[in-house]
């Protein structure tokens, strides 16, 4: 296999991530490029989202500079989520089917939650909440306004951004 490291930068820059290729012997390149890396991402709330987010939109600019080969190379990622939507955290349903059908409590925020951090602090920085909101926001935000936004941030160039992630699935 042909080792690929990813380098998160902590600062929000156009170049989400970049890759790093491992020097291996030709015949092992040559092996790994038959292959698709497949990465399974467990749970599409905030974290699964903006994993599957950057990696489309690496694919996005790659492709739009013609680097197809670097393309290539992301991984084919499958995300799989126990509830019927996306969200984690964030929604507000409260109960959910367990297994046999028996209704179990879940870790949903409540409905009328606010955030204890500034919004600035949550800003995305390829998505601004005045592009999305188009008006003054309050400090702290509820949490049905947080969940709007993070949703609205995957789908805009993308109507269709969920419709691979698997839901009702429990790994």
């Amino acid at each position: 296999k042909r080792e690929i490291e990813l380098h998160l930068h902590p600062s929000p820059s156009p170049a989400a991530f970049t890759f790093h290729p491992s020097p291996l012997r030709p015949s092992t390149v040559r092996a790994f490029e038959k292959t698709m890396t497949k990465v399974a991402v467990i749970g599409c709330g905030p974290g699964g989202m903006f994993f599957l987010h950057a990696v489309a939109l690496r694919r996005r600019r790659l492709e739009a500079e013609g680097n197809a080969a670097a393309a290539a190379a992301l991984p084919d990622v499958t995300c799989f989520e126990r509830s019927s939507s996306p969200g984690g955290v964030w929604r507000s349903d409260r109960r959910r089917s367990g297994e046999g059908g028996s209704k179990e409590k879940s870790t949903n925020m409540y409905e009328a939650l606010w955030t204890n951090g500034p919004k600035e602090c949550i800003e995305f920085f390829d998505y601004t909440f005045d592009e999305h909101f188009g008006r003054a926001l309050p400090m702290y935000m509820p949490r049905a306004l947080i969940l709007d936004y993070v949703l609205a941030r995957c789908t805009r160039d993308n109507p269709n951004f969920f419709d691979d992630v698997k839901f009702n699935t429990i790994v």
